[in-house]
């Protein structure tokens, strides 16, 4: 089924765009801790 298909993708995708999301906020938190050291 087609749109089954076009489910599955865009599924897919988001859950992509989730793991992308989760690493990006991981790397800024790795990069204001030192700022946040600093300021304290």
């Amino acid at each position: 089924d087609h749109e089954r298909i076009v489910e599955a993708i865009a599924e897919r995708d988001l859950g992509g765009a989730a793991a992308a999301m989760r690493l990006h906020l991981q790397q800024v938190e790795r990069r204001l801790i030192p700022v946040r050291e600093a300021a304290e």
